[in-house]
């Protein structure tokens, strides 16, 4: 497995990790042994039958895979953090994601999505024309992540949603957009530096 970013000639990778949930589901016993069956059967017992269940057992998944596993704390704002460690975490309802950089970060993944002009114009203050309305709302969710306070950070037409270079709140983000299978994935990384991203299934 490669690691989570490297520079590949002159522009630095970085890497998706992405947990389609219908992997999940079929490699149970796996991700019980992975992670420790108390703690599987623990999450069973919060949220089994629950829509949140899955979730649940990705983000325990992907954080003791792709980070140091230290003890997890969470900011003012809610979003999680290790000692040592910048790392973003995303679900849509079929899919989870986990980006580990050198730097703040934010993943946003989305699937199937119906971007109305009522709300696109609420959103981002036009109706997107010459690109994928969905890659820009990813964008958006992203930056905000990056920067730590999310979607409710700011009002939603203050959040920058276009590719490349912005400026949110005095400080620079670089945000790309992938798409994989049938999600499509943004990626914030704080400060200037350009970049780009891959995918790797988790499982």
């Amino acid at each position: 497995m490669r690691a989570p970013s490297e520079r590949r000639g002159t522009m630095k990778t970085i890497t998706v990790y992405v947990l389609p949930h219908e992997n999940l589901a079929a490699s149970q016993l796996k991700i019980a042994t992975f992670i420790g069956e108390e703690q599987y059967l623990a999450l069973k017992e919060t949220y089994g039958g629950k829509a949140t269940f899955l979730p649940s057992v990705a983000k325990t998944y992907l954080l003791k895979k792709f980070t140091p596993n230290n003890p997890l704390f969470y900011g003012p704002n809610g979003k999680p953090y290790q000692d040592g460690c910048f790392f973003n975490l995303s679900n849509t309802k079929d899919a989870s994601v986990i980006v580990v950089a050198d730097q703040e970060c934010g993943v946003d993944i989305e699937g199937e999505r119906n971007m109305t002009p009522g709300f696109q114009l609420s959103v981002f203050g036009e109706v997107i024309a010459n690109e994928d309305p969905i890659a820009c709302w990813t964008r958006k969710e992203a930056l905000s992540k990056a920067e730590g306070t999310g979607l409710s950070g700011a009002p939603l037409l203050d959040i920058p949603f276009k590719k490349g270079l912005s400026n949110y709140k005095g400080r620079d983000y670089f945000v790309v957009t992938g798409y994989y299978e049938r999600w499509t994935i943004s990626v914030a990384i704080e400060g200037s530096e350009e970049f780009k991203i891959q995918f790797e299934e988790a499982i």
